[in-house]
């Protein structure tokens, strides 16, 4: 799979419980999920993080990939998702039982809500399937590759997405490892690997021996 600057490989994993206030990137990139919707799936959105977020929506911290700072991302090369998103190898998004659906270049705040059935059940309502597969059509992304601990409503998710009918999606997971804490890092650590793989203008292989677990794809 060799990589095309007009159509970007587009990830999306999982956001985190833990997070932080700071900010890696400084001095950008920035972008926002928002200003590639179509404006109904605009609207369905910002309505949707209103009401989950309240007050936090208007008070940022960091970009999401500085924010979030859980087993997954503690182990992300996020210097390297810096460089393909600036060659436009790639665009990084998120998952997010807040937010519903970021750019890993995007201000968030702090917030305390978690994905679980009454979460994802919110924000299926709210149309979150149908904006993840609008935003990917408007970026003009042909294929998606999504990275998530197995047993997560973030994974059933991706699973259901509206897909463009022209999309190759492939996802990535772990079921063998024995604690959260090492499956996360192991999807961190198996998101570096691909990017440096579609960097170079390599496959993407059907499994990844990460430092700690296999990582699988579907």
């Amino acid at each position: 799979m060799v990589y095309s600057p007009h159509s970007p490989i587009l990830i999306i994993t999982q956001c985190s419980k833990r997070k932080r206030v700071r900010e890696y990137f400084p001095k950008g990139p920035r972008r926002r999920v928002l200003d590639y919707l179509d404006e109904e799936y605009k609207r369905r959105l910002v309505l949707a993080r209103e009401s989950q977020l309240g007050i936090i929506i208007n008070n940022p911290v960091g970009t999401a990939l500085s924010v979030y700072d859980g087993w997954l991302y503690r182990v992300l090369n996020r210097e390297l998702i810096r460089q393909a998103f600036l060659l436009e190898a790639i665009d990084f998004t998120i998952i997010s039982a807040g937010y519903g659906f970021v750019n890993g270049f995007e201000l968030i705040g702090i917030y305390d809500i978690e994905m679980n059935a009454t979460v994802k059940k919110f924000w299926v309502n709210a149309g979150l399937l149908e904006i993840i597969g609008n935003y990917t059509e408007n970026i003009g992304a042909k294929v998606v590759l999504g990275f998530f601990a197995y047993k997560t409503k973030y994974r059933e998710i991706f699973e259901e997405v509206s897909w463009p009918s022209n999309i190759r999606k492939i996802l990535l997971y772990t079921s063998t490892c024995t604690s959260i804490s090492t499956t996360l890092m192991s999807i961190g650590e198996a998101i570096s690997i691909v990017i440096d793989r579609i960097l170079r203008g390599e496959n993407i292989p059907e499994t990844i021996d990460t430092s700690r677990c296999v990582v699988e794809t579907i």
